[in-house]
């Protein structure tokens, strides 16, 4: 589930923060997967803020 946030959350930001939402409840405190969602999380919403931002919304 991990992977599939960081590699959505480049390719569809929506789909990646979703994907990174629904990891962080299924893996345990102390595991790289938690991390991986963590950092999926963070890149998506930063590029949807970059995608608005160059938008000029």
């Amino acid at each position: 589930m991990a992977i599939w946030a960081l590699v959505f959350s480049v390719l569809c930001s929506l789909v990646g923060l979703i994907l990174g939402i629904i990891g962080l409840s299924k893996y345990p405190k102390s595991s790289n997967g938690r991390t991986m969602c963590i950092i999926a999380i963070v890149v998506s919403v930063l590029f949807m803020l970059g995608a608005v931002a160059w938008r000029g919304y």
